[in-house]
Order: C-alpha cells, then structure tokens, then sequence
C-alpha cells in the first residue's frame, strides 16, 4: 500500500501538497482556489481538491503533516460561505505587552519571553486540541495521522528537496530566515544525503525579515505580500539621500560571529521608524532598508560560512523571496554554489512538513534509493482538458465577440503574434506552484518595445510605475544576456542578474527601468517542452532568445487556476488574445 502524505502550511497564503511514496505528486495553495490572494488558515479547498483528483479517502492518509509546532490565529475551514475560526494563538496573548512601546528593549524582550512561555504551559494545550478536533471534523483524517512540524524545519527540507540531482550529494549549508515562525526567524542547518541537523538557530525577537516587514506596513503597502515593491523602489532613490536614511539605521542589528541582534524590540520598529525616519522621502526609506538588510545578511552569511566551512548554501524562508539579496550572496567569494527555494515563502513549508516526515520514517534510505534522485517539477497544480476549456468558453457567454480557432500549431502561432508586437495570454499544461508564472499562466510579449510595459500595465496589470516585469530566456542564450561571475542556474526567478548591452538592446521591457536589471527564467527544453518550443519559434522569427513573462491575473487577485479563471480575467481586461490549451481566443 502506498505510503500518501499530506504536507500543510496554516500561515498566509495557505498551502497543500500530496506526496505518495516520498514523491511530490501535487501542490496547490489556497488562495488559487478561494481566489483571495494570500489568503490563511486550514487550506480544506486545497486538500479536498488534493483528495479528489487522486481519489484518496481520508483513511488512506498515512499523515496529515502541519508545518507548525505552535497552534496558529487562522482560520480552519470554510461552511456555507462562513469561515470558522478555532484559536486565537500567542498574537492575543502577547498583545498587551506589544503595546508598550515605552518599555525598554531589553525589559520588553524579557517580559514577552515570560509571556510567550506561560501561553506553551498554560494556553497551548488546550488550543491544540481544539485544532486537532476541528482538523478532524472537516477533512476525516484520524487524529493519531496528525503530525506537527517545526516551522523552520519545514522550511529547511524545502529547501533541499528542490536540489539539481546532479548537486544533491554534496554537504550544504541550510540557511532559513522569514519573520517567524515557532518563535523562531532563522536556522542554521548542516546537511547531506538526506540527513540535516540544525546547529544554531534566531530569535524572533531580532528577525531582520520582520523588521523589512514593518518597513513594508510602514511605507503604507500590505505587510506579507508588497515586500517586493519596497524592493523595486530602492534603485530610484537619489544616492545621497539614501545614504542620509541608511545612516540612521546602519547599527540596527549587531552581528556577533554567526547570531544576529536587533536593537530595537520588534514590536517597538514602527516607533523606531516613526523616529528616524520622519520627514524622509520614501524611496530612500525604501533604500536605507534594502541596503540593511543586504549588509546584514551578507556578513552574517559569510560569517556562518567561515566557520562552519562549506562553501555550499540552500536558502529558503521568506526573506529569500528577496532576489536583489540573493544576488548579492551568489556574488560572495566565499560562496561556491548556491540554491533558493522556488517560492520560498510559508507556501513551501507544505512541502518541506511532508518531506521532513517521509524521511524521518524512511531513516535508513539515501539520495540513490529514493524518489529524491529524480528531478522535481514546479508545474505541480491543476490541469485540464479540451472538454473543460470549451465548457469555460461556453459559460463565460459572449461567444458573439469572440474569435475561436484551433491553430495547427499553438505555439508557432502565439510566437508568430508575440513578433508582430501583440500581448497573449498563455493557459497550458499544469499550473505552476508558487508566486512566480513560469509560463503555464501567463502574459507574454515581446521583450523588446519598451513601450509593451506601458501596454499591458493599462490591459490588466496596474502595477507600481517603478516595479520590472521578467523574462524567461533560454539556456542557449543566458550567457549572450546575463552578466554571472558564478553558475546561471535560475529556473525558478529567485535571482537577479546584471545585464549585458545586448540584452539592453534586445530585452529592455524585462529590465528594472532604472538598474538595468533582471529577473529570469532560465528555461531548458526538459522544464517545458511546449514553453520551451514557443519561445524558440519567437527566436526564429526574431533573433530574441526572450520572452516578457507576467503571471496571469488582474492586480490584487492570485494568478488564474482554472479555465473559467482564465476567461473570466481575459473578458474583465483589454487583453486581445488568449492561448488556452491549443485554443486562441481573440476579441473581435
């Protein structure tokens, strides 16, 4: 009998994953489904749908997997369009003391850590059974399958299960850093062949994650989610005026060999910006906290390097999610290979809660034996077929204003368009995990007109003027395109390169407007085979070997998952065309 896991992440943008004999069959998260962006809690759509396409029954689960050690403050589970909420968790019982701002940091940490121990005593228990009995209710799985898993670990075998097969016998490094999780915003971690130990790990109370999302909240944009916009705004800022800002935060955190320590108690950082950054223009704000935040990652990151010998970095957790920081850690003399987490905010942590668990009882297997040594896939979401596309079609109505052919060849079309300077929708294959569009539900376009940002900014995407859309670029051409000291290894967009002059010449719409750098796809024809045809047709008609890649999705709301999804945002947008399966769907 097949041993079937469930992997799931309570935080926000809740998330499930399915492996069934330590292979990751599927993943999907929440919000694809609700259609509430980062949206958190129990994520019941997401393991129904699990349970259904592979026709598992809740007795066949071997392990519910929760990707948590603390009891959680979401949500669990949705009736009758109500969502029922079962745990206030450790945020309301500290809440009195994070409204203390006049407390001194040393004081306040003590006093919280007080209080955050009385809740495991006295609080915890009875909350976890009340999670344990409400989990139960709404998926029927037994209460003896339900395992919890630190939320740090979780990141970390994350991190390690994405690994090239060909690296995954070497001895890492495995670094996590997000804002919290199980009081905890950090983790060392040695690793190799299937066997990891954590050497050292963070407080929360000096997460350097968490203060960039204060910064976020602080800068008036949505904590958790615009992080990356804070990110894309830094490079305008004028140089001066971002170091007048960065001065007044540069002694911040204390680095003391390979821990980290913020001197201003976390819940005192809007006090503190408040403070020293009054009357400072926001895109030094913006500046002054992405140079920190490089800064103190960089020598922390050498420093753990150092000494514990191994030049070999895995990096998960949501402060990774930060490409410019990635770059910066791929550039290190010190650092000989380094590997990102694809998505590698809380999403991953369903992934990473199954994986820690199969391994656990299955101890005595190595990289070679087991399903490990195959090559993973990010398209882990759903797929459809002819059947459900022309269904879509057919309830989305107006079929009197649309054009709809069957082209001999799909690809060769959307390439032939993308040449001609039209803007497509693409809607194929299995939907990708995770925050990047990598070509299954996406907008594409020719990288080239600069003009093209404008263009799709006013069809559907709305975005911040300041914020660079990507590319996907071909591994034949990466090198033409991309300026790397080290390996080019970016499959997922978790990095960002310098670009070369052709590249500025033959790519300028994928570029950041103001740095002139990017963040690609690096695709081979083994990730994508139709994608991957596609673009090398646009080559063909072109000599880019390069498309602009957007997800798929009106601004605020998740990328589109199902084919109603898909023709719901192209009718509710000035989008022209759409590629749905070996469909094109034009306006007329």
């Amino acid at each position: 009998m097949s041993k079937i896991l469930l992997g799931i992440s309570e935080s926000h943008n809740a998330t499930a994953a399915l492996f069934i004999d330590g292979r990751l069959i599927s993943c999907i998260q929440e919000e694809r489904l609700i259609r509430k962006k980062n949206i958190g809690g129990f994520p019941i759509e997401s393991v129904n749908y699990l349970l259904k396409m592979y026709n598992i029954s809740p007795e066949n689960i071997s392990g519910l997997c929760i990707a948590n050690e603390s009891p959680t403050n979401h949500f669990t589970w949705r009736e009758n369009g109500n969502r029922h909420l079962y745990t206030k968790g450790i945020k309301g019982v500290g809440r009195t003391v994070a409204g203390l701002p006049v407390i001194a940091n040393s004081s306040h940490r003590l006093i919280k850590n007080i209080m955050d121990e009385t809740a495991v005593r006295l609080v915890f228990p009875a909350m976890r059974k009340k999670q344990i009995s409400e989990i139960q209710n709404c998926t029927g799985i037994a209460e003896d399958k339900i395992r919890f898993v630190n939320h740090h670990t979780a990141h970390a075998w994350a991190n390690v299960y994405f690994l090239p097969p060909d690296k995954r016998n070497l001895n890492y490094l495995v670094i996590t850093s997000d804002g919290v999780g199980d009081r905890l915003s950090a983790t060392i971690n040695t690793y190799q062949d299937l066997k990891m130990e954590r050497v050292e790990s963070v407080s929360y109370h000096d997460s350097i994650a968490l203060f960039y999302q204060h910064v976020t909240g602080f800068m008036g944009m949505k904590e958790c989610e615009h992080e990356y916009k804070i990110m894309g705004l830094a490079p305008y800022a004028d140089k001066n005026l971002a170091i007048k800002a960065f001065d007044k935060i540069r002694h911040l955190f204390r680095i003391d060999n390979t821990n980290l320590h913020c001197k201003v108690y976390v819940a005192n950082h809007y006090p503190f910006l408040g403070k020293t950054m009054a009357n400072t223009r926001f895109d030094a704000v913006a500046a002054a906290a992405q140079t920190l935040v490089e800064e103190v990652t960089a020598k922390w990151i050498r420093n753990i390097v150092k000494t514990y010998s191994i030049p070999n970095l895995v990096l998960g957790g949501g402060l990774f999610m930060n490409v410019k920081i990635n770059k910066l850690l791929r550039e290190l003399p010190e650092i000989d290979e380094i590997y990102i987490c694809p998505s590698c905010g809380d999403e991953s942590c369903a992934i990473g809660a199954a994986f820690y668990i199969h391994n656990q009882e299955e101890s005595t297997k190595t990289i070679d034996d087991s399903s490990f040594s195959e090559h993973p896939s990010i398209y882990l979401g759903p797929e459809y077929s002819d059947i459900e596309y022309k269904d879509a079609i057919k309830k989305a109505g107006s079929s009197s204003q649309l054009n709809i052919t069957s082209p001999v060849d799909i690809e060769d079309t959307v390439a032939e368009l993308l040449s001609l300077g039209h803007v497509v929708a693409r809607f194929k294959g299995r939907m990708e995990f995770g925050a990047r569009a990598l070509g299954n539900r996406s907008i594409l376009a020719n990288p080239s007109d600069p003009d093209v940002v404008r263009t799709i900014n006013t069809m559907i995407k709305n975005r911040d003027f300041w914020m660079p859309f990507a590319l996907t670029i071909l591994d034949s051409r990466k090198d033409e395109y991309l300026i790397a000291k080290k390996n080019t290894t970016s499959p997922f967009m978790m990095m960002t390169y310098d670009s070369t002059p052709l590249a500025q010449k033959q790519l300028r719409a994928g570029l950041h407007p103001y740095d002139m750098t990017t963040r690609p796809q690096i695709l081979t024809e083994e990730a994508n085979p139709s994608y991957f045809k596609l673009i090398n047709k646009f080559e063909d008609l072109t000599g880019i070997g390069a498309v602009l890649n957007t997800s798929f999705n009106l601004h605020g709301e998740p990328i589109v998952c199902s084919p109603l999804d898909a023709m719901k945002t192209f009718q509710n947008s000035a989008l022209q065309y759409l590629a749905m399966g070996n469909f094109l769907i034009s306006k007329k």
